[in-house]
């Protein structure tokens, strides 16, 4: 990216409601290594880690440029939720019958992305200009994820992986485009998505403990140990990334002032 700037957005309250369905679709993913728990299921569930994240990444890109006030954005961010929280459902059977759920919910995520994109930055020529260069190409690989649902098997694997990799180099490919980036931003949504994230992470401890013991069973030293170390887990990660990561990502494209 050329050109970065710092304009002071802050996150909409729309964009924490639609990091919910993400965030779903994380734990669905966890549940998906965790039922086989073998080195298959972990390549798979990077895979579909991959998409998920991919798909996030861009409507955080389409969310930075455009005006969320706009309530047909608004309305399309809604439909595009039912679409990603359809994919998140699918991810246990992603590699057999729910694999085509999982790529209609991809591709809608996607299509509706693109068309925030472009219209609500139809009066940035610039910025415009960056995403027409930058449509074409990423609009291939949502295609590509729907081409391997329909093959299914170890070709489906395959073109998920190609189709992957075209959505990051259609990124790299635009990158020498010039782009308005609000830096701050995006920090902070990434940072927002991490805390919702580890919230799920901490109800999830709570939830199976006390599915483990029972609701009518108060605590004892066991599970006093097992919360702690649920947090003590939770909260390392929670360190990991607001220590230093989350500042570093800020200042990334933030030009130096003169």
């Amino acid at each position: 990216m050329s050109e970065a700037e710092t304009e002071g957005k802050t996150a909409h309250p729309i964009e924490l409601f639609f990091d919910l369905v993400y965030v779903f679709g994380f734990t669905r993913v966890v549940g998906f290594i965790v039922h086989d728990h073998n080195l298959t299921s972990a390549l798979q569930g990077a895979l579909i880690l991959g998409l998920l994240w991919w798909s996030w990444g861009t409507w955080t890109w389409s969310m930075n440029a455009v005006d969320l006030s706009n309530r047909v954005r608004r309305v399309l961010i809604l439909i595009a939720m039912i679409a990603i929280f359809v994919m998140g459902y699918s991810i246990p059977t992603a590699f057999d019958e729910g694999a085509m759920w999982l790529a209609g919910g991809y591709a809608v995520s996607r299509l509706l992305a693109g068309v925030v994109m472009w219209f609500g930055t139809l009066d940035d020529a610039v910025e415009h200009e960056s995403i027409r260069r930058y449509l074409p190409v990423s609009l291939i690989s949502p295609i590509l994820v729907i081409i391997g649902a329909a093959v299914g098997g170890s070709g489906l694997v395959w073109i998920w992986v190609v189709a992957l990799t075209i959505e990051v180099a259609a990124a790299i490919l635009s990158g020498s485009s010039e782009w308005h980036v609000d830096a701050e931003h995006f920090a902070e949504r990434h940072g927002l998505i991490m805390i919702i994230a580890l919230g799920e992470a901490i109800i999830a401890v709570g939830v199976a403990l006390t599915a483990a013991a029972g609701d009518d069973v108060g605590p004892s030293v066991e599970v006093v140990w097992r919360l702690g170390v649920g947090i003590i887990g939770v909260a390392a990660m929670w360190w990991a990334y607001f220590d230093k990561l989350q500042a570093f990502g800020s200042g990334a494209f933030t030009k130096p002032t003169q």
